[in-house]
């Protein structure tokens, strides 16, 4: 994070100011966003927004990376295949139960 670059030029209190406005920032916000200037086909950005009935483009990207990222994250499921020791024995009806 820029906050240790920013430490050569700042003193040590406005520093620790700094990370606390940050870190209420990012609170506030659900995380750091960062501007980004992309160049992006607008005819696909237009139908994203469009299907999915979004008001921004900012919102149909967001969305857009957001499922890129969940269906990446199931694909590594996949990883798990034949890693995972099967019990014969095991009753999850029984399992529960006993909750």
């Amino acid at each position: 994070m820029n906050i240790l670059i920013l430490t050569r030029f700042v003193n040590c209190d406005e520093t620790m100011m700094l990370t606390r406005r940050i870190a209420m920032c990012a609170n506030m916000y659900g995380g750091m966003n960062m501007a980004t200037n992309l160049q992006l086909d607008e005819t696909l950005i237009r139908r994203a927004v469009e299907l999915g009935s979004h008001r921004t483009k900012k919102a149909a990207v967001t969305q857009a990376l957001n499922d890129y990222i969940s269906r990446l994250q199931q694909e590594k499921i996949l990883d798990l295949f034949g890693k995972v020791d099967f019990a014969p024995g095991y009753d999850y009806k029984r399992q529960r139960a006993k909750a």
